[in-house]
């Protein structure tokens, strides 16, 4: 039996900072103990990502941030027009949440037109994606299939059933 380090245990945490009363002072405690620990990422508030950037910028912990969250509502050029400016402040992982209405419409198309949106640009800077569904609006599994058929198809690196 192997025993994992410290550091291979923080290394598999993202240390989530996206409580809505989460004020700047508790963003940057919350930072400060990312790096302390030397966690894998921290996944804040995407207007907080510039500052994370800032804070974060000796160390290897990496800074993602939410698109679309917390319920997947904002336009499609919106959630690219976040990513864009996210990933030019600093982040590395883009955690999207989709449209849940258009899902259970089985406007596929729109789905699939979204992901494939912000996985064109996270791609192209070299960024991870994750795209969230709540699975607990989803009344079977087959919405889950075909969302997951469509992040295979454009590449999406990881998939997570909520937001929290």
């Amino acid at each position: 039996m192997s025993v994992l380090t410290e550091l291979e245990i923080a290394k598999m945490i993202d240390h989530s900072l996206l409580h809505p009363t989460m004020d700047d002072g508790t963003l940057k405690e919350g930072i400060d103990l990312a790096k302390k620990y030397n966690v894998a990422s921290v996944c804040i508030k995407p207007y907080a990502v510039k500052m994370a950037a800032d804070l974060l910028k000796d160390s290897d912990v990496m800074i993602g941030t939410v698109i679309g969250f917390p319920h997947g509502n904002s336009k499609v050029e919106v959630k690219v027009f976040e990513t864009e400016r996210a990933l030019e402040d600093g982040a590395l992982e883009i955690d999207m949440v989709v449209n849940t209405g258009k899902v259970l419409s089985g406007d596929w198309d729109y789905i699939d037109g979204e992901i494939e949106a912000i996985a064109l640009v996270t791609k192209k800077q070299g960024a991870a994606l994750k795209v969230i569904f709540e699975n607990d609006f989803l009344p079977d599994d087959s919405y889950k299939i075909k969302l997951c058929e469509i992040c295979s198809n454009h590449k999406v690196e990881f998939i997570k059933t909520s937001t929290g």
